[in-house]
């Protein structure tokens, strides 16, 4: 008598949420997106790498910045140029990103 197994790779490709799924890990996302929008909100001072973030994209903005690729810092600051201090502003992308990737398949 002989058995077969089925064997996943794990480096397939990700599927689609399941129907069933979309609604909680869409609830999930949400409350995910807007406790981090209204934490960032509240949030006084920056983080070190938020600062180093706005200071790159003010001043040193580059393409072959050794540590960092030219998105983020840009990102940066263009929230500074459109809101000059504002902390929830500078924390919009990054809470979305967040978002977006708790509701993503893994």
């Amino acid at each position: 008598m002989t058995s077969s197994t089925t064997v996943r790779d794990s480096g397939a490709a990700p599927t689609a949420v399941p129907r069933l799924a979309r609604l909680p890990v869409g609830i999930v996302a949400g409350v995910v997106a807007v406790v981090h929008l209204v934490m960032g909100a509240l949030g006084r001072g920056y983080w070190f790498d938020e600062a180093l973030m706005l200071a790159i994209g003010r001043h040193h903005l580059d393409w072959g910045s050794a540590d960092q690729p030219p998105v983020a810092p840009a990102l940066a600051g263009l929230a500074d140029v459109l809101a000059p201090g504002v902390n929830g502003v500078l924390r919009i992308v990054p809470s979305l990103a967040t978002a977006a990737r708790s509701s993503s398949p893994r």
